[in-house]
């Protein structure tokens, strides 16, 4: 699973509950895992009941995805952000009659564009953590009405969210210290972009600098699920509980 403390939990439980309720039954929902067939596999042997997969590649609107790879002047952090700044602007300029979710992976970057965007008369909201629930509620609705047409984003607005975005710019595959961010989750900041509810089709911008060739095929394709139960300290958790519980 890719979250490493969630997904080992997530299948502890699964274990336990099929232990515990043998006749239960298990819908599984994924827009993102390519190896569903050893996920099968794995739910078939938790209660050696029939286990079967229905896939469809069937998307009520046509999902198109732009690499682009930045050319900084430097490699210094500084010149790198200015790239993706740029290739931000320059992307919500070409488009001017088009809505676009923004999705960024750190605060101070996301308030640093918003600033430079107003310089050239972009007004852009910024959806955060940082926000109460009641202004991201209201930043949310004039997104929906119009009134915004730039929605810079957290992780707040990555996943699960109907919007009339009919573009997306993802503005890093990385985060942190050059740490890759879950394929899935990249796939499902790019779903955001042309919702059948708002829009015909969408477009999704991968802003790439280092690694282009291996990001675009990771994102493309997808990263395979694995168990998190055996990383520590999950196993030892989930070892302790059973022992106490006598389960």
């Amino acid at each position: 699973f890719p979250s490493h403390d969630r997904g080992g939990h997530v299948e502890a439980i699964l274990i336990e509950v099929c232990k515990w309720y043998p006749n239960i039954q298990v819908l599984g929902l994924s827009a993102t895992v390519p190896n569903f067939e050893e996920v099968k596999n794995w739910v078939f042997s938790l209660a050696e009941k029939p286990c079967h997969v229905l896939t469809s590649d069937w998307r009520p609107t046509p999902l198109h995805m732009h690499f682009i790879q930045l050319k900084p002047k430097s490699k210094r952090p500084e010149d790198v952000t200015n790239a993706r700044m740029s290739m931000t602007e320059s992307l919500l300029l070409r488009y001017p009659d088009d809505q676009f979710l923004v999705a960024v992976f750190s605060k101070v970057f996301g308030y640093k564009l918003a600033e430079r965007l107003a310089q050239v008369g972009i007004a852009a909201e910024f959806h955060n953590a940082d926000k109460t629930l009641v202004e991201r509620t209201s930043i949310e609705n004039a997104f929906k009405s119009g009134a915004t047409r730039v929605l810079i984003c957290t992780s707040t607005l990555f996943a699960g969210v109907n919007l009339p975005a009919r573009r997306v710019v993802c503005v890093s595959a990385t985060a942190g210290r050059s740490e890759d961010i879950g394929a899935a989750q990249l796939q499902q900041i790019a779903g955001r972009a042309g919702r059948p509810q708002f829009d015909d089709e969408g477009d999704v911008y991968f802003l790439l600098y280092e690694d282009f060739e291996r990001h675009q095929t990771r994102i493309e394709q997808g990263e395979h699920v694995i168990s998190r139960l055996k990383i520590i300290p999950n196993a030892g958790l989930h070892l302790l509980e059973s022992i106490v519980t006598g389960k």
